[in-house]
């Protein structure tokens, strides 16, 4: 804390220094840039900081010694969050997740970055959504996220002013976002790997999806669901109705979470291709049999989807936060025991809800590539 205190009285110092020095005609503002290239991050000012939110550690993270930006491939970055026995479980929510492992990055980013900013641009319909009410809590969010981006990754984003206005410089591709934004959401979707959701309550005490930049749905689309209420959302889910078990936890966790807790949940998918948009319906595994034998169902074709899912409370606005980083890794690439773990996770689903996760059809695929091709037992 006593760190970011003298940090923030320097940052106010250079800034009235150079605000004394403009007014007196020694100094213009630099020209805002075509592209990354142009400037010249040197002779601009960084502005004060936007004081860090609860989001931030009290110490100093191991992020803010790194000299060069280190950042793992996809396949690392995947292979850690499989899962692992006792871990992860279907649609539990758990407390106390590493704020250091929030807005993960990988290798990958860049061939992200290309897929979502094509999403932004030609399927934005179905991607990005905000309505009027929630563009304080949107804005909230960019600001804290960036802020926390700047302290976990300083060697890849810096905040500067261009032409008196705030901006968020992304050094990995160049890129330059205005942080006064009207789409928020978009600006976080692009400078990260992740997709973002406002989920606002009313006063029928429900929470409602009521902004979100979602550019890796499965098996729905914005456009459809956005006004909906966390019920609404899970309408095909087993026990999402009023007075059951699914709703009833979800609903009273997201009043409980406070301060600097973030919840996470994981969701896990297996499908037959690698493309990451897939908002009309989730491709469908054929029986076991025709495994590793029809064309587009070899073993290799077979791909592990997870979705990292945190919800976190934006003091400010009082909503709640919801990110989704989606991982993939071919089921081939899986080790011995991940495979066991992701067999097991599919065993221990409860009875209910088999039928929506398609354990009958999902869980002999995945015996069948361990017995028969990895002979385990």
């Amino acid at each position: 804390m006593a760190i970011s205190f003298y940090i923030n009285i320097l940052l106010r110092i250079l800034n009235k220094i150079y605000n004394n020095l403009n007014n007196r005609g020694l100094i213009s503002s630099p020209p805002k840039p075509a592209g990354f290239v142009t400037i010249n991050l040197e002779s601009s000012i960084i502005p004060k900081k936007v004081i860090y939110s609860h989001l931030i550690p009290n110490k100093i993270s191991t992020f803010n010694k790194n000299k060069v930006i280190s950042i793992p491939t996809p396949l690392d970055s995947a292979k850690l969050t499989l899962p692992e026995i006792g871990t992860y479980k279907f649609q539990y929510w758990l407390k106390g997740y590493d704020i250091n492992n929030l807005h993960v990055l990988d290798s990958n980013y860049l061939n992200w970055y290309k897929v979502r900013k094509a999403l932004l641009d030609f399927e934005a319909n179905k991607v990005s959504q905000q309505l009027p009410e929630s563009f304080n809590s949107c804005r909230e969010a960019l600001f804290q996220v960036v802020g926390y981006l700047e302290f976990k990754y300083p060697d890849a984003y810096i905040s500067i002013y261009i032409n008196n206005e705030l901006h968020i410089v992304n050094k990995i591709n160049g890129e330059v976002y205005s942080l006064n934004s009207q789409r928020p959401l978009d600006v976080l979707a692009l400078l990260t790997m992740d997709d973002f959701s406002i989920l606002q309550i009313r006063p029928d005490g429900e929470y409602y999806l009521t902004a979100s930049a979602t550019l890796f749905p499965i098996g729905w689309a914005l456009n459809e669901r956005i006004g909906y209420s966390i019920r609404d959302l899970h309408n095909s889910a087993p026990k999402w109705r009023k007075g059951d078990y699914a709703y009833d936890n979800t609903r009273g966790l997201f009043d409980k979470i406070k301060g600097p807790h973030v919840f996470h949940r994981n969701n896990y998918f297996i499908v037959n291709t690698s493309n990451l948009f897939l908002p009309e319906n989730i491709i469908k595994i054929p029986l076991a049999g025709d495994i590793g034998n029809l064309p587009g169902f070899r073993y290799e074709d077979i791909y592990v989807r997870r979705e990292l899912q945190t919800a976190i409370r934006l003091i400010e606005s009082n909503s709640i936060l919801f990110t989704v980083r989606t991982f993939i890794a071919p089921m081939t690439s899986l080790t011995d025991t991940q495979l066991l773990n992701l067999h097991e996770l599919y065993l221990s689903i409860k009875k209910e809800n088999r039928e929506y996760h398609n354990v009958h059809k999902l869980e002999p695929v995945i015996r069948k590539y361990i017995t028969e091709v990895r002979k385990l037992k």
